[in-house]
C-alpha cells in the first residue's frame, strides 16, 4: 500500500514510502523512505473511538547486538471505521501527516 506526506494546510501528497500489511499480526510494516533501512516502524490497529479506528505507530528497539528488546510507540494514526479508509498518523513532522492510502489501492483493486 502506498504511504504519502500530506501538507496539512495545501493537502498537497508526495510519495513517503510503502506499507506492507501482515494479515497473521493485524499489522502493518512501514517502509518509510526517509528512515534508514535499519529502523523498523508498524502500524497496529488498539481502539475504537465513536466512529475511528485508533492505531499506534510502533518503533522496533533492539539492543547492541540487534537483538530486539521491545517496541516503542513513536505516534499515533486515525481513521474512519470503514475497511478501506486511509489512515492519518502524526509521525514525525509536525508540518506533513504521513498517511497509508487504502482508499486508493482499494480503488485500484475494483477498476
Amino acid at each position: 500500500y502506498p504511504l504519502v506526506w500530506m501538507h496539512p494546510r495545501t493537502k498537497r501528497c508526495f510519495s513517503a514510502g510503502i506499507a506492507i500489511f501482515n494479515p497473521e499480526h493485524g499489522e502493518y510494516f512501514l517502509k518509510i523512505d526517509e528512515e534508514p533501512k535499519e529502523k523498523r516502524y508498524y502500524l497496529k490497529p488498539f481502539a475504537m473511538e465513536t466512529d475511528e479506528v485508533i492505531y499506534r505507530v510502533e518503533l522496533i528497539l533492539n539492543d547492541r547486538d540487534g537483538k530486539f528488546r521491545r517496541r516503542q510507540i513513536v505516534g499515533e494514526g486515525r481513521s474512519e471505521a470503514t475497511a478501506s479508509s486511509n489512515v492519518y498518523m502524526n509521525y514525525g513532522s509536525k508540518f506533513k501527516t504521513l498517511v497509508l492510502r487504502l482508499e486508493e489501492a482499494d480503488e485500484r483493486k475494483n477498476s
